[in-house]
C-alpha cells in the first residue's frame, strides 16, 4: 500500500501575517457586537439552559466569523486558526463583561456608568466584578449565589465560550480543502451515497486502494435502516486537481418516548481522490439510489 500520508490531503500550513491579524481585527469586532446581544440575553433571561445555549453559541459564533475570515484570505494553517480562536474567546470573555456590566448597573438603576470606563479600565471592572460576586448577580429559586459558587459558574461560562470558539475554529479550518493548483477552497458534496453498514476498518482498507467498487458492493441502505453508511466528497470546482472522499457512519436511535435521534460518526476522511474517481462516485451512487426511487414510484 502506498503511503498513507500520500493518500490524504493535508493543509499546507501556508498563512500571511496581514491574512491573520486582519481576520483576528474582525472576529474581534464581531465579538464585541455579539457581546451586546449575548449580555443582554443571559442578564435577562432566567432560563439557566438558554443561557448555557447561549454561552455556546457566542462563543461559536465569533470562532466562526474568526475563520471565516482566515479563509477568505486564504489561510489554510489549523494551528494559526486555533490560536485565533482561543484568542478570540478571551476577547468575547472580556467584551461580555464589560457589556455585561454596564447593563447589570443599567439595572441597578447606577446612573453614573460609562461602557468606555469599563472596556478601558480593566482594575475597575475587576473591582466592580469582585463587588457583584460578593453581593450576588441572580437568584435561583430563592437563594444568591455568591463567592466560590459564582465564581464555578462565571469559570463555567468562560470555559463554555472560550472552548467553542475555539473548536469552531479549528474544525471550520480542517473541513474543507483548499486546491493549491488553482488557490480555491473545495466544495463539498454530501450525501452522494448512501450505503449498507460496515467493519470501518475493512472500508478504509479498500477505499485507500482504490477500490471503488467496494462501495456498490455493499449496496444502497434500507428503507428502515437504522444505520448506514454515508458517502460525501470534496470537489476544487476549478481545476478539478484536488478532490477528497469523505464517509460517515450514520445511526438513529428511537427512545422510550418514539423520539427520534440521530448521530453521525466519521469514519473516513480527506482521502484524496482523482475527478475521473469522483464521477465513479457519483455514477455508483446513482445507480444505488435507483432502486429505492422505483420502490417508491411503485
Amino acid at each position: 500500500m502506498d503511503n498513507p500520508s500520500l493518500l490524504y490531503y493535508q493543509h499546507s500550513g501556508n498563512y500571511s501575517a496581514s491574512g491573520a491579524l486582519g481576520s483576528l481585527l474582525g472576529g474581534a469586532a464581531a465579538a464585541v457586537v455579539l457581546a451586546f446581544v449575548y449580555a443582554y440575553v443571559i442578564l435577562y433571561c432566567p432560563f439557566i439552559y438558554i443561557n448555557f445555549f447561549a454561552s455556546v453559541f457566542f462563543g461559536g459564533a465569533v470562532g466562526f466569523v474568526g475563520t471565516n475570515l482566515l479563509k477568505r484570505q486564504k489561510v489554510r494553517n489549523s494551528q494559526v486558526a486555533a490560536m485565533i480562536g482561543v484568542v478570540l474567546g478571551v476577547i468575547a470573555v472580556w467584551a461580555h463583561w464589560v457589556v455585561w456590566m454596564y447593563a447589570f448597573l443599567g439595572r441597578a438603576d447606577v446612573e453614573e456608568r460609562n461602557l468606555l470606563v469599563l472596556a478601558l479600565n480593566p482594575s475597575f471592572l475587576w473591582s466592580l466584578i469582585l463587588e457583584v460576586n460578593n453581593q450576588g448577580a441572580w437568584d435561583i429559586k430563592g437563594s444568591t449565589p455568591t463567592g466560590g459558587v459564582l465564581w464555578a459558574v462565571w469559570g463555567l461560562e468562560a470555559l463554555l465560550i472560550g472552548g467553542a470558539s475555539f473548536l469552531v475554529a479549528k474544525s471550520m479550518m480542517d473541513s474543507d480543502p483548499y486546491c493549491e493548483s488553482c488557490g480555491s477552497w473545495c466544495t463539498e458534496e454530501g450525501n452522494i451515497a448512501e450505503l449498507q453498514p460496515c467493519d470501518p476498518a475493512e472500508l478504509k482498507r479498500h477505499m485507500e486502494s482504490k477500490d471503488l467498487g467496494f462501495l456498490e458492493r455493499l449496496g444502497g441502505r434500507a428503507a428502515d435502516a437504522s444505520n448506514w453508511m454515508q458517502v460525501g466528497l470534496h470537489k476544487c470546482k476549478q481545476c478539478g486537481m484536488t478532490n477528497t472522499l469523505k464517509v460517515d457512519e450514520v445511526t438513529v436511535k428511537v427512545d422510550k418516548k418514539n423520539k427520534e435521534s440521530k448521530s453521525t460518526k466519521t469514519v473516513l476522511e480527506n482521502l484524496l481522490v482523482s475527478s475521473t474517481e469522483c464521477e465513479t462516485i457519483h455514477q455508483i451512487g446513482r445507480r444505488l439510489s435507483t432502486p429505492v426511487a422505483d420502490a417508491k414510484a411503485s
